[in-house]
């Protein structure tokens, strides 16, 4: 099974800082849309001590095609840092984002093995770390008996740009955990005057757009595609 879906991340000590803002956000889409419900999901506190994340899964009720691009959230947040992990794992593709408190953004694109960044040095450890995207490509080319060991992993164990990003930023959480908050039970109704845990409709779905677009893979210096 493939996943296209984004998700949103706070560092656990920020975590206070991340419904109240979520929820004027979604009272101004509310103005624009009428949905009948906007949740928010996020992994339990116990585990957002331990991996030092809190990771957000936004969701309204009805879900339907129709979704909101990240910027818009983006560029409304502030007091705090903000993670922004995006699966489009069918195409092979994965976004992580972090904008900080004063709103520079870091970025990181991975396109399969080919990894771009912007604004950011990665100095966490990865398999195709060091490999230029036509030394991957050369690579993927070769026979298997002909790879190094090295290039094997580089193009055959290569981690995502989500995987790079939790690494970087010191969370012990895996790219996998954001996935669970697809089935949560349970969210945070985030349309009235206060939020309040409610069970999240079967009939809800995302509404954060997961799409990577041309300027996202001009930003980390790799070539655009189709897809």
């Amino acid at each position: 099974m493939s996943y296209r879906a984004c998700f949103f991340g706070v560092r656990a000590i920020d975590s206070k800082h991340a419904g109240p803002q979520l929820a004027r956000m979604a009272a101004e889409l509310q103005g624009e849309r009428r949905h009948d419900g906007f949740y928010l999901a996020t992994n339990t506190d116990a585990e957002a001590a331990a991996s030092g994340l809190r990771m957000m899964y936004l969701a309204v009720d009805p879900g339907s095609g129709a979704r909101v691009q990240r910027e818009f959230f983006t560029e409304r947040w502030s007091g705090c840092s903000l993670f922004v992990a995006s699966y489009d794992d069918g195409n092979g593709l994965f976004w992580w984002e972090h904008v900080a408190a004063d709103g520079q953004t870091q970025a990181i694109l991975t396109n399969g093995p080919d990894t771009g960044t912007s604004d950011i040095d990665l100095t966490v450890d990865y398999p195709q770390k060091g490999f230029t995207v036509a030394q991957l490509a050369d690579a993927s080319s070769k026979e298997p008996h002909e790879l190094t060991r090295e290039e094997a992993r580089a193009v055959m164990e290569y981690s995502d740009a989500i995987t790079i990003g939790l690494a970087q930023f010191g969370f012990t959480a895996r790219r996998r955990d954001f996935l669970a908050l697809l089935n949560a039970k349970e969210a945070w109704s985030l349309l009235g005057r206060s939020a309040v845990k409610a069970p999240l409709p079967r009939t809800a779905g995302p509404i954060v757009d997961h799409y990577i677009d041309t300027h996202h893979f001009r930003a980390c210096g790799l070539a655009p595609r189709a897809y």
